[in-house]
């Protein structure tokens, strides 16, 4: 009982913040949702699908959409991170023990494009790690980490938008 009325005052907190989003930003979230493809939209549902179970629907169903567009754009050289979620590759190696060469980095990042749920579990993988270090609440902190690691403070713009985006999704999907 307890667990419920948690959470439903953290639902009740956070669509009243969307309410204080920047009109602006609100403006551009529904902009580019409108944009998306039929595939896109059942993208960000697949990903909230299967972070369910770990309470991270919302935020890989953000990351996912911040990150590849909704599985629009799947990698990014400069980091280098591949997949829906952005996986940064030397992570996914260190964490599956595989050294780290340019050819594992690219069977690495084939993989993340090629198998979504593969992706899911290394966002999931990087976001339980995260929650273990900033603390279970921290979400901010969580998810700047997602984004910048050890330099967290790096990614609190980056947090923003993901809180922004999950305010969206909320509002749209409940």
């Amino acid at each position: 009982m307890r667990y419920i009325v948690t959470l439903l005052l953290t639902a009740t907190l956070l669509l009243a913040k969307w309410s204080t989003a920047p009109i602006d930003i609100k403006e551009q979230l529904i902009d580019e949702y409108k944009s998306f493809s039929f595939m896109q939209r059942e993208n960000l549902k697949s990903a909230c699908k299967l972070g369910e179970p770990f309470n991270l629907c919302y935020s890989l169903a953000a990351i996912g959409w911040k990150e590849s567009m909704a599985g629009k754009y799947k990698v990014n050289i400069s980091d280098p991170s591949c997949g829906f979620f952005h996986n940064n590759l030397k992570t996914v190696l260190s964490r599956a023990g595989t050294r780290d060469t340019s050819f594992n980095r690219n069977v690495a990042c084939q993989a993340l494009i090629d198998n979504f749920q593969y992706a899911a579990g290394e966002a999931v993988a990087e976001l339980e790690y995260w929650r273990s270090v900033r603390g279970k609440y921290s979400w901010t902190a969580v998810w700047a980490s997602y984004n910048a690691g050890w330099k967290y403070e790096n990614g609190k713009d980056y947090a923003q938008d993901i809180r922004y985006r999950i305010w969206f999704l909320q509002k749209l999907w409940r």
